[in-house]
């Protein structure tokens, strides 16, 4: 990868840095080299399709529903990205959409594995009223 191509992942490859956090978690070895030059950082509609199937993943539900994904979560292999519409800063309130992966749900809260646009990556604790006033949907996986 050239390093505009790692500037471009790490600002705009959210969905694929998560899926690829995913794969990886559950015993693909998949670099991010392999995954960029099959797909790059654009991952809308059949690319992500695509991407899902090619990492040997599948799309079980997609929902706003925080019961329904507690109860879809595999704390053995993470299989949930979420995607959040309100930056996940605490208090800030303003438009960002930003896909993370699940790491931890229980009636106290959830942890998210969050990447960050510059390269970096931070596990994060919220409570479940965050997952509504970040609006929060959850995309399990299979």
């Amino acid at each position: 990868m050239t390093p505009k191509d790692i500037k471009d992942w790490n600002e705009l490859g959210c969905v694929g840095r998560s899926l690829l956090k995913i794969a990886n978690t559950n015993g693909n070895p998949i670099t991010r080299d392999k995954f960029w030059k099959k797909f790059g950082h654009e991952l809308y509609n059949e690319k992500f399709n695509a991407a899902v199937g090619f990492l040997g993943l599948s799309i079980k539900t997609r929902t706003k529903d925080y019961a329904l994904v507690s109860k879809e979560f595999n704390p053995d292999k993470p299989n949930v990205l979420v995607f959040s519409e309100i930056d996940l800063n605490p208090g800030n309130t303003n438009s960002f959409r930003h896909c993370s992966v699940l790491t931890r749900i229980d009636k106290t809260g959830f942890c998210l594995w969050i990447p960050a646009q510059d390269g970096t990556e931070a596990e994060k604790p919220f409570t479940e009223a965050d997952w509504f006033a970040k609006q929060c949907s959850g995309l399990v996986l299979g």
